[in-house]
């Protein structure tokens, strides 16, 4: 999704109420396997501590064929931390082999799960980068490290939080500009011996691509906030994109419409 990256306006609206968001919604690929599965019945506060024994994040992303999700591509990214004064210090780096060496960002996540003191690294043997080159290198980096997770606060249910956009090695270039998902948490979980919130998610972008181009993408899922760091231990989202083509001034033709799943997990 870099191609959109740059030009997305984003319109973020209700949570599924039409037929095609609830459609959306039974395209996601199913969570990872929950235990203890309880709905969500009185509000949790999330995020206490700034990381935990996490030491990689793994994304899938998938196309839809013929009405079965195929697996295409799968980057995992290792995440050295250190606890610190003031939280703790997390290294991210790239966990395989490729044909270009991607950067390296470091961050400071604190207690209540702000993101500070950020850093970017570029990628080893790259040519130097111009001031506009590295600041938007490290935007980059803010928005990948402050998707890992939330900060610290209260969700209750049926109440609507928002979380931040996926952006991972799979979705290359955050869509700036963006609020993020709309969410209702919905019942509370073990994953991987750890207590966590599964919120329902959605969110609606359209925007110009450029000349004589348009696009609009919506994104549904489920995602699994743990408690006690607030990170995302889980992600498991699909994603429809659709452009079209408003050469000359004419209404909007669609150049046809592309289906991903995605799923990531923290471990």
């Amino acid at each position: 999704m870099r191609w959109l990256s740059a030009a997305l306006a984003v319109l973020i609206g209700a949570l599924p109420a039409a037929a095609q968001d609830a459609d959306m919604l039974r395209l996601a690929p199913a969570l990872a396997q929950l235990g203890q599965v309880t709905p969500l019945v009185a509000p949790v506060e999330i995020t206490s501590v700034g990381w935990g024994p996490f030491q990689r994040v793994c994304t899938e992303q998938g196309t839809l064929r013929g009405g079965a999700p195929r697996t295409e591509r799968r980057v995992c990214l290792r995440a050295q931390a250190t606890q610190d004064s003031g939280g703790w210090r997390v290294r991210v780096t790239p966990d395989t082999q490729g044909t270009a060496a991607p950067p390296i960002f470091t961050m400071l996540r604190g207690s209540d799960g702000r993101v500070s003191e950020v850093t970017a690294e570029p990628p080893s043997g790259s040519a130097p980068l111009s001031a506009e080159q590295r600041a938007g290198l490290l935007a980059t980096a803010r928005a990948t490290l402050e998707s890992l997770g939330v900060t610290r606060q209260r969700l209750a249910p049926r109440e609507i939080f928002l979380l931040p956009l996926p952006d991972l090695s799979m979705q290359p270039g955050p869509l700036r500009g963006s609020r993020g998902l709309n969410c209702v948490p919905e019942i509370r979980a073990m994953l991987a011996g750890r207590p966590v919130v599964v919120a329902r998610c959605l969110a609606r972008l359209e925007g110009n691509l450029g000349v004589n181009a348009t696009a609009q993408v919506v994104i549904a899922g489920n995602f699994a906030l743990d408690v006690e760091t607030g990170l995302l231990l889980a992600q498991a989202y699909a994603t429809r994109i659709e452009t079209f083509d408003t050469t000359g001034g004419r209404p909007p033709r669609s150049n046809g419409v592309l289906i991903t799943t995605t799923r990531t997990r923290i471990e």
